[in-house]
């Protein structure tokens, strides 16, 4: 989830793992062009392709373009809305 709409991560790509305390679902980097980076909980990943609810599918890179994607933001239902 995002805020209160659910966002379905389409596709990603596995990045390398860091040793900083993350908690799983927070986005760790917005990339100035690229997708967004997420934690797991396993590892990092790349958002390569995400749909909203009741939108389209989105390249990570688009998607980050027209939301406000902080790092910090910590996605799932516990989510802040943007």
């Amino acid at each position: 989830y995002l805020g209160n709409k659910l966002l379905k991560i389409l596709a990603v790509k596995p990045q390398e793992s860091s040793c900083r305390d993350r908690k799983p679902g927070e986005i760790v980097e917005v990339k100035r062009h690229g997708g967004w980076v997420v934690e797991t909980g396993q590892g990092k990943v790349e958002i390569l392709q995400v749909q909203l609810e009741g939108k389209r599918a989105l390249s990570g890179e688009e998607f980050a373009r027209g939301h406000r994607l902080p790092p910090g933001t910590i996605l799932g239902r516990e989510s802040s809305p943007t």
